[in-house]
């Protein structure tokens, strides 16, 4: 079986992200996968903060990341999978309001 990097691009909307990580440590399979999670320059980055780190106290090896500035989707994206993760996993793109 072939190991996945989810990667959670986060712009905003904590109570979806909430969710979304709430999922992902129910279904994800994680350690085996990776996750990492990256915050773009968005607002309530500092429950976004928390939420992650309430999620790490559950799955420790959760990765968080931010962007100094606002990429935008794209760039974010790409910044995850080409610069932040260093595995050679398959790669799962999934929207932070992703249940």
């Amino acid at each position: 079986m072939t190991n996945v990097t989810i990667i959670v691009p986060v712009y905003g909307q904590p109570t979806f992200l909430k969710r979304a990580l709430d999922s992902i440590l129910s279904f994800g399979n994680l350690p085996a996968n990776k996750l990492i999670v990256i915050n773009d320059a968005g607002p309530d980055a500092e429950l976004i903060r928390e939420l992650v780190s309430a999620a790490r106290q559950l799955q420790p090896g959760i990765e968080y990341f931010e962007n100094k500035k606002n990429l935008g989707f794209g760039a974010t994206c790409n910044r995850a999978v080409f610069e932040l993760d260093q595995t050679s996993n398959n790669v799962l793109l999934l929207n932070s309001d992703a249940e």
